[in-house]
């Protein structure tokens, strides 16, 4: 089963999916897709253990933090289009995100 939640960022909303287990992808608000061929609509909409982990990494984060990257519960069988958030995800952490330079 496929699970999303919300979070308010500085950059505007982002759009969590994940299953029982991992964050699945991220969309940011102005992309289209989540880069996965699954239906957002037919996700869930709850916030479970690894939305509410992620969420908790990304308050840490905004809030002046350095957490690690190894600290969010990531789906280790990453697919191709998936790569572009791990990489978008790796500026957030080196804090060179802007929202001009997501690569969609």
């Amino acid at each position: 089963m496929l699970f999303k939640s919300t979070y308010d960022s500085p950059f505007g909303e982002i759009t969590l999916l994940s299953d029982e287990d991992t964050l699945l992808g991220l969309k940011f608000f102005n992309q289209k897709t989540i880069g996965r061929t699954d239906n957002l609509d037919q996700a869930q909409p709850t916030d479970t253990t690894p939305i509410a982990a992620v969420k908790f990494w990304l308050d840490r984060y905004f809030a002046g933090e350095k957490p690690a990257i190894n600290e969010l519960p990531l789906n280790t069988e990453v697919q191709n289009m998936n790569h572009q958030i791990l990489k978008n995800l790796r500026k957030i952490k080196e804090r060179e995100l802007e929202r001009e330079s997501l690569e969609y």
